[in-house]
């Protein structure tokens, strides 16, 4: 059981996660049918653990994971725990505005969910990245990238909101380009890369520094 299931939600586990979504990434290129990925990621979460500890995020994670068990489908879904507070969600054959039905109405009731902890009461939301999955997707590893990517234009845009992924975005491009930009800086400074010029400052009277 527990090589399949997350031990703290009882949800599906990465593992188990990653072998549906290349099933599905297969299905939709030999069978041409549509399929939905999403990752998602709760907000303010790193606050609660800070707060009152790391057992009242356990207990909210696991009090999170029913409320998503509610919105898919038992037979065809699958929904998955991927790591610390980030969770994945697979869709069948669905449609772009079915997924983006669950995933707003997941969001909503998220947003509204009050966890009580010893009598504090915390409000949290989430940020959800929806992929399509059909015959011209690449592999199923790019499928989540994709996703992962549009849930954190999502968490940049505000949190709490739903954004689908497109090659062509905007907001897409702009954070592939910070993310690169993100793993070039510290790989530079490593490398002494860096070259670094100045210019000098003098005053337009008498040419002092």
């Amino acid at each position: 059981y527990f090589a399949r299931h997350d031990v703290r939600t009882g949800l599906w586990n990465r593992r188990e996660f990653d072998i549906r979504l290349e099933v599905l990434s297969r299905d939709a290129k030999e069978n041409l049918h549509n399929h939905i990925v999403m990752y998602m990621d709760l907000d303010q979460f790193k606050v609660l653990n800070d707060t009152v500890g790391h057992a009242a995020g356990d207990e909210l994670l696991s009090q999170i994971s029913g409320l998503m068990s509610g919105f898919v489908r038992e037979r065809s879904d699958t929904v998955a725990r991927l790591g610390g507070d980030e969770f994945g969600v697979l869709m069948a054959n669905c449609e772009l505005e079915r997924a983006l039905e669950v995933a707003n109405g997941l969001r909503e009731t998220i947003q509204q969910y009050r966890f009580d902890w010893q009598g504090q009461i915390f409000t949290i939301g989430i940020s959800i990245g929806i992929s399509l999955i059909t015959e011209h997707s690449k592999s199923s590893g790019e499928l989540l990238a994709e996703a992962d990517h549009a849930c954190f234009t999502a968490k940049a845009k505000g949190r709490n909101q739903v954004h689908v992924y497109k090659a062509d975005d905007q907001d897409t491009v702009e954070q592939r380009h910070e993310m690169r930009w993100a793993l070039a800086i510290p790989e530079a400074l490593r490398n002494s890369s860096f070259q670094l010029y100045y210019q000098s400052i003098q005053t337009i009277s008498d040419g002092a520094r």
